[in-house]
């Protein structure tokens, strides 16, 4: 296979590297950074740790992060991390805490949901740890709500100031099967509204099949925003 013009072979990436004088401490600095990051995120969630190994679980944790990948019971440990989004942690451990917090045993928890909602409101969009943190308790709410929630979430929907943190409540069944009349005119409003809004917009009116925004939907099938556009074919073959 003769090799694209212009591109490396891995061998020759490497020796380019060693070949440049700056790039060993440019490793140094990105390790010491990691470094920093990992002694930031343990020492902040030191005593939520401490907490949860003071429950009496069948198992220790050394990192809240387990809990993510564990498929072992730790519902004791719920209020806990429920209770610790309301403390001043971090965006990176509010992140892991809220992704901990998306198991079958928190599935409609109006003291879980309620805490989701008011880290959610609290939280900004500034790319990096709070964009990604805010996304991360969006999603855990859209897992987690029941139909109690359906105006919280309206709301938050509409609420232009959360950006495109808002996008993941989308994927709520609470939007998805909402039972309200104008819910398909909610939605369709939001087509208005940033790319990736759209595009998460587009595929909740497919899931609910929502044929009165075809028209709509169809203008945006020559969108410039290629992925806008790809989203929006696709819908509409579902409500047409």
């Amino acid at each position: 296979m003769k090799k694209r013009r212009g591109s490396l072979t891995v061998e020759e990436y490497f020796k380019r590297l060693e070949a440049d004088p700056e790039y060993p401490a440019r490793v140094k600095a990105r390790e010491e950074a990691q470094a920093r990051a990992a002694a930031e995120f343990h020492a902040d969630e030191r005593e939520l740790v401490e907490e949860i190994n003071r429950l009496g679980l069948p198992f220790k944790i050394n990192c809240v992060q387990e809990f993510v990948y564990t498929t072992r019971d730790y519902s004791p440990a719920l209020p806990i991390l429920t209770e610790h989004l309301g403390k001043p942690h971090i965006p990176r451990v509010v992140t892991v805490i809220a992704r901990s917090l998306m198991v079958p045993q928190a599935k409609g928890s109006v003291s879980i949901v309620t805490r989701l909602i008011e880290v959610f409101r609290r939280t900004s969009m500034r790319p990096g740890g709070e964009q990604v943190c805010k996304e991360a308790v969006g999603y855990a709410i859209s897992r987690l709500a029941s139909p109690v929630f359906e105006d919280a979430i309206r709301e938050l929907l509409l609420d232009k100031s959360h950006g495109d943190g808002r996008a993941c409540l989308l994927l709520s069944n609470v939007i998805i099967r909402s039972r309200r009349p104008d819910t398909c005119d909610l939605l369709t409003g939001l087509l208005e509204d940033t790319p990736s809004m759209v595009c998460f917009t587009l595929d909740a009116l497919a899931k609910r099949r929502c044929v009165q925004a075809a028209e709509a939907v169809r203008r945006l099938v020559d969108s410039p925003d290629r992925d806008v556009a790809k989203r929006a074919a696709r819908a509409l073959k579902k409500l047409t």
